[in-house]
């Protein structure tokens, strides 16, 4: 009994430690903490939609267009998926509070 107590008080101080993270212990801009967001967002999404492939890696990016605040407000990035390129949209947008929200997509062939 005293065990299962001592893992519950062990649980809870994790999931209340877990809520302590201020995003401005990061060591780094902004900017790089968004990059890193999208880079992992982006691989995942890859994988998602082409599981048989094992080896993926962010190629480069584009800016494709620029916002009025000079942050990009999208980009083209480019996924190494098993040796074929995949590219990718990525829009961004100001999330209100100071930092940027982000939605990525395949991008479309051209007709």
């Amino acid at each position: 009994m005293v065990r299962g107590f001592l893992r519950l008080c062990l649980l809870g101080g994790v999931f209340a430690l877990g809520g302590c993270y201020d995003p401005s212990d990061f060591n780094g801009p902004p900017e790089l903490l968004l990059q890193q967001k999208v880079t992992k967002m982006a691989l995942l999404y890859d994988e998602t939609l082409s599981e048989q492939c094992t080896s993926r890696k962010v190629q480069k990016t584009a800016v494709i267009k620029v916002g009025p605040d000079g942050h990009p407000a999208s980009e083209r990035w480019t996924i190494d998926q098993c040796g074929k390129s995949v590219n990718y949209i990525v829009t961004y947008w100001p999330d209100g509070v100071g930092g940027y929200d982000y939605d990525i997509h395949p991008e479309e062939p051209a007709a």
